[in-house]
């Protein structure tokens, strides 16, 4: 994955790359697009699976301290995986380009709805 970038950039000296955060792709650089690892991928079906685990176990069970602790132990192996991937999706990116631009977009208030105007409350409260 980030090799096949590397080779992409090698002819490309002294440029500039917009960075866009994308849906499906974490981040998109101009053509080229850096998914998510696939141990990523991996370890959050892990969290998924061990917080559904965690959720069927009684309160104040040792059963249920023992997986809370595999829980967080699958969340720092997470953690670790989504920076180690960041890190070199970064230094990828600054040693191909000379310039990288991104944009200031608040990503968490897109799927939001605007607040309703005056006009709409008064038609619900009738």
């Amino acid at each position: 994955m980030i090799a096949e970038a590397k080779k992409r950039h090698q002819s490309v000296s002294q440029s500039i790359v917009y960075v866009d955060v994308g849906v499906n792709e974490y981040v998109t650089a101009d053509e080229v697009e850096y998914p998510t690892s696939r141990s990523y991928r991996k370890s959050e079906r892990q969290l998924c699976r061990a917080q559904q685990a965690l959720a069927r176990k009684t309160k104040g069970s040792k059963n249920r301290a023992k997986t809370k602790s595999k829980v967080a132990i699958i969340h720092t192996r997470t953690a670790n995986i989504r920076r180690d991937w960041l890190r070199k999706m970064t230094t990828d990116l600054a040693k191909s380009y000379s310039l990288i631009a991104t944009e200031d977009l608040n990503v968490n208030g897109i799927g939001d709805e605007p607040p309703p105007d005056k006009v709409h409350q008064r038609r619900l409260l009738c």
